[in-house]
């Protein structure tokens, strides 16, 4: 079939091309809007370095070569902890399920939560075994047969989830 005036749709709604022009427009407009650089001073213009920034030892710091707004934005929003090294390889490696669970357990602070972590883990809603088993799916016997299997299920991937834990472990330490 040749492609005719009638045929074609256009890869983009009308709203998702007038949010992309939207966005185009803002950077561009950010981009003349920035500050000059040396390049743009004349030659015969010098400029100090700029001084160097004091940040208080008790506030987070952002990552070497990150804009000082940056910095700003992070305490902001207080993400003074971010994501562990740990998780960051596990989730690279794309380990087991129950390992990114097993992970945040550990963090879980309090044996209280811990215990109803576990239990809203091993026994979740209707809806959620439902959409995780199609055994769950086949009536209130295959529901009261994923109940039961569930927790099965989390026993036998116990060990390939403390197995890949232990190796992000070894590669976070690298």
């Amino acid at each position: 079939m040749r492609p005719t005036r009638r045929n074609i749709r256009p890869a983009m709604s009308s709203t998702a091309r007038f949010i992309t022009a939207a966005l185009f427009c803002l950077s561009s407009a950010m981009e003349t809007e920035a500050e000059p650089t040396a390049s743009d001073q004349p030659a015969t213009e010098q400029t100090p370095p700029p001084a160097p920034q004091h940040v208080a030892p008790d506030q987070p710091q952002a990552p070497s070569g990150a804009a000082p707004a940056a910095t700003e934005l992070r305490s902001r929003l207080k993400l003074e902890k971010g994501v562990s090294g740990t998780e960051t390889e596990l989730r690279a490696a794309t380990a087991p399920p129950t390992a990114v669970g097993l992970l945040r357990l550990a963090r879980t602070p309090g044996m209280r939560a811990k215990t109803a972590l576990v239990w809203h883990e091993a026994f979740p809603s209707k809806a959620f075994l439902r959409n995780w088993s199609p055994l769950a799916r086949r009536g209130p016997l295959g529901l009261m047969l994923a109940y039961v299997w569930r927790p099965i299920w989390m026993l036998f991937r116990l060990g390939p989830a403390l197995a890949a834990i232990m190796r992000a472990r070894r590669a976070a330490e690298r």
